[in-house]
């Protein structure tokens, strides 16, 4: 096969991981001190993996949702928004045992 082709041949990736990989991931691909690309496309396998495993679709979140509270050197502030606070209550609501 010529370079030329070799160079122009799309190369399928395919890559098991794990459930503590995947939410490990997400801690970091969802925040919003990633880029929007990557935040988007992280966005869409969560948004996949709705139907394919819910419960871990259900903890896949940012770092701050995670931990409580921001630990980049730099926040963007998300923390200490209202939407923060009403969605880390909800991920606390997921450890409550019934």
């Amino acid at each position: 096969m010529p370079k030329r082709a070799i160079a122009e041949t799309i190369i399928s990736v395919v890559d098991i991981l794990s459930t503590e990989a995947i939410i490990n991931i997400s801690r970091k691909r969802l925040c919003y001190q990633a880029s929007t690309e990557t935040r988007e496309i992280w966005e869409e396998v969560v948004e996949q993996l709705w139907d394919i495993g819910p419960e871990l679709a259900s903890v896949c979140k940012m770092d701050c949702i995670y931990r409580g509270k921001c630990f980049e050197f730099k926040s963007c502030g998300y923390d200490c928004t209202d939407e923060f606070v009403n969605r880390r209550y909800g991920y606390e609501q997921l450890n409550v045992e019934e």
